[in-house]
């Protein structure tokens, strides 16, 4: 795809493609039960039992190397010459780029974003106490690390390079989590709904080339999703059908099921089945339970996109328990409390709780750092927000443009969101029951807003196979206990439950109970079911070092979930020992946060 400034996105096929050693087969005496528990997962013939998570890739036509971080990457600044002036050939010839600042329409040089600017735009960054935002220096040819800029095309084709070369024909399938177009950060050249569906038509394409069709004419199955700046104005979609689902339904057309196209085309929304009869990759919609979209107005009433995407959910998810299929839910924007609407919170909490016999994983980017969170009932069995009346939903939308804690990755900056991560990790109980939880993991960004990422999941396979040991953690419970309703009833219920026992009005006193009767959940996917996801292993790529050649960059391996968090599986107690682990020990935490921030010295700032 050619630009302005002469760059492009490779379109040639790469070739010499290496693959990822495969682990060898150990054969291994094992008990009576761990054999009958192996046999009762089937093996798929020509599995490897892994596939690739890739979120926000963020392209960006105008990225200048040598161009000052303040603009965007986009302009080179007259001051900086003399800062650049070593680089001057290699940029030259690229990119044949003019040494002075750029002029709009109106004879003005182009804006100079500051730092609380840039923290508005890009989720992740710093909050605004914080002095880890990278708002001087000027823009490297792979690119920016630890800034606002987005990602020159030079690193979108090492990144597919290095999966050319290292993870084609090493995975099962792929799961893309949106953002493929530039941010909007520069008012100086603005966005079109053109230029992104021109670019993400070229990422598609790249992705195409990556994993082409097989001698059958099979393709690999890859499940894309639609980013929140994927469109024009960013964050806002309206109900479908639309023109930009009908693009997106175009160029995504060779991995969406025929028998999915439907709805699509009405919601943005599908079902994609990576191993037939066996996992099932849920591409949501985002967009239609995100706070910032305007013109949408959340999941209770039954006319919204977002409620018809909810009720299409839980249809999907009943048909996958009936064929005893698993499920990995996967969008853009991760269902943390304040980034979507509270009843489409509350809805989602709901499904995840009540489908856990069948989803295995929540996966989402857009927030650029490394970490998990959870997502939890109340005592009441019921997530807080989905008590909400009408009146305190419309509070809310009307509120979104003003108040600065609806979405903690834009808005409340990292040291603020982290403040309320601690407590939730902080806030487990002692013997937290699993059936009352679920894990959402999010994925680091492939555009340096830290450093580039890629993760790549194993799950329960014939290749990949969980012995089946006792849960490693004792403090959580398995099941719920009989629920003593008395603890959940205020001092008013309590004395009315009293009397109406004293009376033997037994209709009250059932009446009592089962409005303060927590629902029950299913137990959850067993980590020995085929499918089960048994760990990742993040990769990162080293920009500052890449920059210096330059010198493609090369991913290397950050950490493995198994060897440098002791999990055994990704499972709910898994994650929350990890998380009460977090807490207590200073070593582990600081280890989570340089992750959490790629490598960058980030960490520093962070509380």
């Amino acid at each position: 795809m050619q630009t302005q400034t002469g760059a492009r996105i490779s379109t040639t096929p790469a070739y010499g493609r290496g693959q990822l050693r495969r682990r060898p087969v150990i054969l291994l005496l094992c008990s009576a039960l761990a054999c009958c528990l192996a046999a009762a997962a089937e093996p798929v013939s020509g599995l490897t039992g892994r596939f690739l998570q890739m979120t926000d890739i963020h392209p960006d036509e105008h990225y200048i190397e040598g161009a000052a971080v303040s603009t965007s990457c986009h302009t080179i600044l007259q001051n900086d010459s003399s800062t650049t002036a070593n680089n001057h050939n290699l940029r030259k010839g690229r990119f044949n780029l003019p040494m002075q600042p750029e002029k709009n329409s109106g004879g003005q040089t182009e804006q100079v974003l500051t730092v609380e600017d840039m923290r508005i735009l890009r989720p992740g960054l710093m909050g605004e106490d914080d002095d880890g935002v990278n708002d001087s220096g000027i823009a490297g040819y792979y690119g920016a690390p630890n800034t606002i800029c987005d990602s020159p095309f030079a690193l979108a084709n090492a990144t597919f390079d290095w999966i050319d070369n290292n993870l084609v024909g090493s995975i099962d399938f792929v799961v893309w989590t949106g953002d493929n177009a530039r941010h909007d950060s520069d008012n100086t050249h603005p966005r079109t709904q053109g230029q992104i569906n021109e670019m993400n038509n070229a990422m598609a394409k790249r992705v195409l080339q990556a994993f082409p069709p097989g001698p059958d004419g099979k393709v690999l199955p890859i499940v894309p999703t639609i980013g929140n700046n994927d469109v024009y104005p960013h964050n806002i979609m309206y109900p479908g059908p639309n023109a930009i689902l009908e693009h997106y339904a175009d160029i995504w057309s060779q991995w969406i099921p025929e028998n999915q196209v439907e709805s699509f085309r009405r919601g943005g929304y599908y079902l994609s089945e990576v191993v037939p009869g066996k996992i099932a990759v849920f591409g949501l919609n985002t967009l239609y339970f995100y706070v910032h979209n305007m013109v949408v107005d959340g999941c209770k009433d039954l006319d919204e996109p977002g409620t018809e995407q909810m009720e299409w959910l839980e249809t999907e998810l009943k048909s996958l328990r009936r064929r005893k299929m698993v499920a990995y839910l996967t969008g853009h924007v991760p269902p943390e409390k304040k980034s979507y609407s509270r009843s489409c919170h509350a809805r989602y909490t709901k499904i995840a709780l009540e489908y856990q016999d069948v989803i295995v994983g929540h996966l989402y980017g857009h927030a650029n750092i490394d970490h998990f969170f959870l997502i939890s009932e109340n005592k009441k069995g019921k997530d807080r927000y989905e008590t909400m009346d009408d009146s305190e939903e419309e509070d809310q939308a009307l509120s979104v443009m003003d108040e600065e804690d609806h979405d903690p990755f834009h808005m409340l900056g990292l040291n603020s969101y982290l403040t309320t991560l601690w407590k939730q990790y902080d806030d487990i109980p002692k013997k937290a029951k699993l059936s009352t939880y679920a894990i959402v993991q999010v994925s680091p960004s492939v555009v340096p807003t830290y450093q580039p990422t890629l993760r790549v999941f194993e799950y329960q396979s014939a290749e990949n196979r969980a012995e089946p040991t006792a849960d490693q953690s004792t403090e959580f419970v398995e099941e719920d206990d009989e629920d003593d309703v008395m603890e959940e009833m205020n001092e008013q219920e309590l004395e009315e439950y009293f009397v109406a026992q004293l009376n033997n009005d037994y209709d009250l006193v059932n009446s009592i109970e089962k409005r303060n009767k927590k629902p029950s959940y299913p137990r959850a996917v067993p980590a020995t079911t085929f499918g089960f996801p048994l760990g990742f292993t993040q990769y990162w790529a080293n920009l500052t070092l890449a920059n210096e050649g330059p010198t493609p960059p090369e991913f290397e391996v950050e950490y493995r979930t198994r060897e440098d968090y002791g999990l055994q599986n990704l499972g709910v107690s898994e994650y929350l020992s990890l998380a009460k682990r977090i807490n207590k020990d200073a070593l582990l935490k600081k280890e989570y946060l340089k992750r959490m921030v790629v490598q960058t010295g980030a960490e520093n700032n962070l509380p």
